[in-house]
């Protein structure tokens, strides 16, 4: 009995160790040898072929990057400084980069304690408006239309509750 047991348990132990334990498996070529192929090296080879739809999709990515830089590059060019008022007072609106329809400026509004804001926002240049985050004393949001081919802002200043008409022109 104790045979029988020893037998079969044997066999499964070798068994298991055959499923289980065997990383490697090896290959018979067409001349006879053997080659060793592991996970590893089949998972490797995957990951660094070519795929098919890669190139196609390579294209289209950079024709897609292609024809964002032709459009930025038809855009127009809103950099530089707007003078005009604010709440009545001398103001000054300064975009000082443009990168598509995304810029970066500073406002001042010539109180007795100077409205200063670093600016941010975008303009619609389909539909001649804008939006811009004023970010300092009092922060709010600069909103309005371009006009006169971009060389004229027209729009209205929000902080809370209160409201201020603005505009400037280069």
């Amino acid at each position: 009995m104790f045979k029988k047991h020893f037998v079969f348990l044997f066999s499964a132990l070798i068994s298991a160790a055959l499923i289980f334990g065997c990383g490697e498996i090896k290959l018979g070529d067409d001349d006879g040898e053997e080659t060793e192929k592991t996970e590893k090296t089949e998972k490797t080879t995957t990951e660094d072929e070519p795929k098919p739809d890669d190139a196609a999709g390579d294209k289209e990515i950079v024709e897609e990057e292609e024809e964002v830089e032709e459009e930025e590059a038809n855009l127009p060019n809103v950099v530089g400084t707007y003078t005009g008022k604010f709440d009545g007072r001398k103001f000054t609106l300064t975009i000082a980069s443009q990168d598509g329809n995304t810029i970066t400026g500073t406002t001042n509004a010539a109180y007795a304690h100077p409205l200063q804001h670093t600016i941010s926002g975008t303009i619609n240049f389909d539909a001649n408006t804008f939006t811009f985050n004023g970010q300092g004393d009092n922060p709010g949001t600069y909103s309005g239309t371009v006009t006169g081919n971009y060389t004229t802002m027209n729009g209205k200043f929000t902080a809370g509750s209160r409201t201020v008409d603005f505009t400037a022109s280069k």
